[in-house]
């Protein structure tokens, strides 16, 4: 007997055993036609509940990744200070002058003046200070900020330098 031969014996086994299965299921379906409908609506009735507790997610975070995971507890840590959205706010300044140079070491002792009157608010029913409202890259890292004043570590000694 050959390979080819083998296959077709194979095949015909296979078509010979679903020819008696569903032979048998037919049967039976002929034989009791309306406890066969009966059973089958019923089957579906019960699968069919589980939709009712059907909930659809669209909220992309969720969707995508794992409430177990280090990216998960990061995105809770910066929902839970700032929010879904972060807000960033920024000051131009201008000088009154007439050559209008806003890097001169006045005008940048000026800025750091009002830097740290930012700084030291808080909001007075929560007593909320800017240490605990700030972005930080990191918990309990350094609050963020984008300013020339960084250059001097926002220290007017090193300015005045």
């Amino acid at each position: 007997m050959t390979t080819n031969d083998e296959e077709i014996s194979k095949q015909e086994r296979l078509r010979m055993w679903l020819s008696r299965v569903f032979g048998k299921i037919g049967l039976v379906v002929a034989r009791h036609p309306i406890r066969t409908i009966v059973c089958t609506c019923f089957i579906f009735l019960i699968v069919g509940l589980g939709i009712l507790r059907i909930q659809v997610e669209s909220g992309y975070n969720d969707l995508w990744y794992s409430q177990e995971s280090q990216s998960w507890r990061s995105m809770e840590f910066t929902n839970d200070r700032f929010g879904s959205v972060h807000r960033f706010e920024s000051i131009i300044i201008e000088t009154a002058t007439d050559k209008g140079s806003v890097l001169t070491r006045d005008v940048l002792a000026d800025v750091l003046y009002l830097h740290d009157k930012i700084v030291g608010t808080y909001n007075a029913e929560d007593k909320e200070l800017w240490e605990s409202v700030c972005a930080r890259s990191w918990d309990k890292g350094p609050c963020e900020s984008t300013s020339i004043l960084n250059v001097w570590n926002n220290d007017e000694e090193k300015l005045r330098e």
